[in-house]
């Protein structure tokens, strides 16, 4: 239900399952539910072992925990913390033990590695916490700028991957233009900037930082029959002026820019200058001009039958990169183009 990954061969992860043992007579023992565990891998996620010995915080014993973004930040293979409905835990012994850390006694929205910087947002107050390595305590950086009434699952914050860099878009409601905050000096100091889909589109769907400071967004436009028009991004300002790389704004004729028309949830994700992937429920689509021409990955293409676009990629580099497809498995690419099942 949730991946990080420190190089090239090892990760973490945190397994679910709903599978119980049921008795085979009326009135037989039974067992409780699969717990919750961390596991890790030595080989690229080929192969994993259980480490961990007790559930973090906020994991439901049994319940598979799919379609919520979960997530991850380890340090090493034993030192890193979780966030499952909205509760931080630490653990320092590889999941052997894990304990309840309390940012302010308000939700944690968010918690990402920004070049090896630790970060987490947590809403309420929407505050920028950051973690100090040698102590593992957090400390409050400063308020996020974000939109009235902003709630939890229309906000997609982005860090780094420059340690000082982030941008947070919010909104109340899913079809509401939201509003977009960026810093460029770790959290001290924050400015709204323009919204490139307010002009002629409904809503802004993905949201990704390039390592040269680029922003990308994707924009979605007006449904129809589980499609949707889809309008793509960049800045290279940090987010004062905005050029169209590509549109479909006419499904009918959705001309040859090849961004997927599907109308649902997606991820955007950059691991290196020039190359995004976009992940929808169905698919996973690559460009390698900007953002200005797209196809779906060789590989995997779209065979992810609904359960994808709910989990970011994870990239350690360029080349090395890994998917969590709720339900289905785990995707890896070695050269950051050819993905396969793992």
């Amino acid at each position: 239900v949730a991946i990080d990954f420190l190089n090239t061969v090892e990760g973490v992860a945190l397994t679910a399952s709903q599978i119980s043992c049921r008795p085979a007579t009326p009135g037989g023992p039974s067992s409780r539910p699969i717990p919750s565990r961390l596991v890790d891998t030595a080989n690229g996620g080929r192969t994993w072992t259980v480490e961990g010995r007790t559930a973090p915080p906020g994991a439901q014993l049994g319940a598979a925990l799919v379609w919520v973004p979960r997530a991850l930040v380890f340090v090493s293979p034993k030192i890193g913390w979780s966030e499952l409905d909205s509760q931080l835990a630490l653990t320092t012994d590889g999941g052997d033990t894990w304990h309840r850390v309390d940012l302010g006694q308000e939700p944690v929205v968010a918690l990402q590695d920004a070049g090896g910087e630790l970060f987490a947002v947590t809403s309420g107050h929407w505050q920028l916490w950051r973690a100090d390595p040698s102590s593992l305590r957090w400390a409050p950086l400063s308020t996020i700028p974000v939109a009235s009434g902003a709630v939890r699952f229309y906000t997609t914050i982005v860090f780094g991957p420059a340690q000082a860099d982030a941008v947070v878009a919010t909104s109340k409601y899913g079809d509401a233009a939201p509003q977009l905050s960026q810093t460029s000096d770790g959290g001290k100091s924050w400015q709204v900037v323009t919204d490139p889909c307010l002009s002629h589109w409904v809503t802004l769907m993905g949201l990704t930082e390039a390592p040269n400071g680029v922003i990308a967004v994707l924009c979605v436009g007006g449904a129809a029959a589980g499609s949707a028009n889809h309008g793509f991004y960049v800045s290279t300002d940090r987010g004062r002026t905005w050029s169209r790389r590509a549109a479909t704004t006419d499904l009918a004729h959705p001309g040859n820019s090849g961004l997927p028309l599907t109308d649902s949830y997606e991820v955007l994700t950059t691991p290196g200058s020039g190359r995004y992937f976009l992940e929808t429920a169905y698919s996973l689509s690559v460009s390698s001009d900007g953002g200005r021409h797209w196809g779906l990955v060789r590989g995997i293409g779209d065979q992810f039958g609904g359960a994808g676009g709910f989990v970011p990629l994870d990239f350690v580099d360029p080349d090395h990169g890994w998917g969590l497809v709720s339900g289905q498995g785990i995707i890896a690419t070695v050269d950051g183009l050819n993905w396969r099942w793992i």
